[in-house]
């Protein structure tokens, strides 16, 4: 088991209670649970609501007590705290099946792609990001195979789900081994930075024959968009790309609906000209203060500064809007 925080200990003792039949403490974990969590002095006990649910049947409840008795659970579960991601590519191949049983929202989740490109199968829940993710799959492996690693989110489903899940996959071991070149690949052609960074340029060329029209109609001294430009802008560059008709649009859209809406070719020309060069300008600014960001410790970065990132974007839907082509560095991990 991956991961760190409060709830560890309180894992630790659901694996011995489990491992030594002591029922009373299993019994007090669940129905404790989410107390157990940040524990406060006042706080009303509350219950992990999915294992009430499961343990609520006493024969299923003395069966994996046995189970966890006969096999020395204790034995085969390892605690390994927190893993960076320096270590993870070294834990990812030790492993056959990934499980990632969260129970709380979230976006797109990274650990898909990290289980991916280390050829792992993944088994996620069927809620929020992890149902995106679990779709994005359907194309290239199969609505069996999304089936066959689909975690039920509902409550009363939860855990029995999950371990008919992992069954199913246990029971195919050597399927799921040899999928991992196929996972590897799908991580590779989907989700490299390379890739992700042109299905950007390509989204922000159709924002720029949408928007195209805004040249004219808006001068580019307004003194919004110069306020915003002077904030937000972290590189911006001119690109003439070789992705064919979507980059050449992102290049030029914009600025050929504003020419031919009354302006003239000079002056458009010129216009995107001094446009370039004040986002440049805003771009070492901005780059000054993001560098200063990326140097604060996480601990004393105030939350604010996530606008400046939404900022970043909101400035390429701006200058792609008045033609400029705009291209975001971006850091690669590997």
């Amino acid at each position: 088991m991956i991961g760190s925080g409060s709830y560890r200990e309180t894992l630790e003792a659901l694996v011995h209670a489990l491992s030594t039949g002591n029922e009373d403490l299993l019994m007090y974990i669940v129905a404790n649970g989410e107390s157990l969590d940040a524990p406060q002095a006042d706080a009303s006990p509350a219950a992990l609501p999915d294992l009430a649910h499961y343990f609520d049947d006493a024969e299923r409840r003395a069966a994996l007590l046995a189970a966890g008795r006969d096999t020395r659970l204790s034995e085969h579960v390892h605690f390994l705290g927190r893993v960076n991601h320096a270590l993870l590519s070294n834990v990812f191949p030790c492993v056959d099946i990934a499980v990632f049983p969260s129970a709380r929202t979230e976006a797109y989740p990274l650990v898909l792609i990290e289980s991916l490109a280390n050829g792992v199968v993944p088994v996620l829940p069927d809620h929020s990001g992890f149902s995106e993710s679990l779709h994005s799959l359907r194309e290239p492996m199969g609505d069996d195979f999304v089936r066959g690693i689909t975690m039920p989110a509902e409550v009363n489903r939860r855990v029995g789900g999950l371990a008919s899940v992992l069954t199913g996959l246990v029971s195919s071991l050597d399927d799921m081994r040899a999928l991992t070149p196929r996972l590897r690949e799908i991580a590779v052609t989907r989700y490299d930075w390379s890739r992700k960074c042109r299905d950007m340029t390509v989204q922000y060329a159709r924002v720029g024959r949408d928007l195209g029209g805004m040249a004219h109609r808006r001068s580019l001294h307004d003194a919004r968009t110069q306020s915003l430009l002077s904030i937000t802008r972290y590189s911006a560059t001119s690109d003439s790309g070789d992705e064919g008709d979507d980059d050449a649009a992102g290049a030029g859209a914009g600025a050929g609906a504003g020419a031919g809406a009354g302006a003239g070719a000079g002056d458009a020309s010129k216009a995107l000209a001094a446009a370039t060069q004040r986002i440049v300008a805003a771009a070492d600014e901005a780059g000054r203060r993001l560098k200063a960001i990326t140097d604060t410790p996480a601990a004393t970065v105030p939350t604010s500064h996530a606008a400046v990132t939404l900022s970043v974007l909101a400035a390429v839907a701006v200058g792609v809007a008045a033609g400029v082509a705009i291209g975001l560095k971006m850091g690669q991990r590997r």
